[in-house]
């Protein structure tokens, strides 16, 4: 696995990102469950050209 340190003003949301309507809807549940059981899966990011 290769990690990569990226700023976070380069980042930009994606039109296929899964959270597509009220991405603030269940975000305080979505950070206890982090917080309780860690990350399940990695962060994905693909570069745009």
């Amino acid at each position: 696995m290769q990690t990569t340190t990226i700023a976070q003003a380069k980042l930009r949301l994606s039109t296929s990102n899964v959270r597509k309507a009220n991405g603030d809807a269940g975000l305080e549940a979505l950070a206890a469950s982090i917080a309780e059981h860690g990350r399940l899966l990695p962060t994905e990011l693909s570069a745009r050209e």
